[in-house]
């Protein structure tokens, strides 16, 4: 996470995922965040596998507050404990509602 502002991670990410999600916007823009006065923290994980093609996928949440933004990363791995190569990124604002978020009662 620490490290999303730094050109070297971008690179470590399938390009087909960064055009797929439109993440090249959000790419720029936490290029230019202060990631040492973050705030947020890991929020949830969870498995979803497709009955077809018995793929298993776990998603890993976290949300951070930055001077440049807010956001959501929710990072797709096949293996649980975040091993593997990265499958999907999701990058979206807090602020937004997310079908992987439930909201606490």
């Amino acid at each position: 996470m620490n490290n999303l502002n730094k050109e070297v991670t971008w690179r470590e990410i399938d390009t087909g995922i960064i055009r797929q999600r439109g993440l090249q916007s959000y790419l720029e823009k936490l290029r230019g965040c202060n990631w040492e006065n973050k705030k947020g923290k890991f929020v949830d994980v969870f498995w979803l596998s497709d009955s077809k093609t018995g793929q298993n996928r776990f998603g890993y949440i976290y949300e951070y507050f930055l001077d440049c933004d807010s956001l959501r990363f929710i990072y797709w791995y096949p293996d649980a404990g975040q091993k593997g190569k990265l499958v999907d990124l999701i990058i979206e604002p807090v602020e937004q509602a997310s079908i992987f978020v439930k909201k606490k009662k």
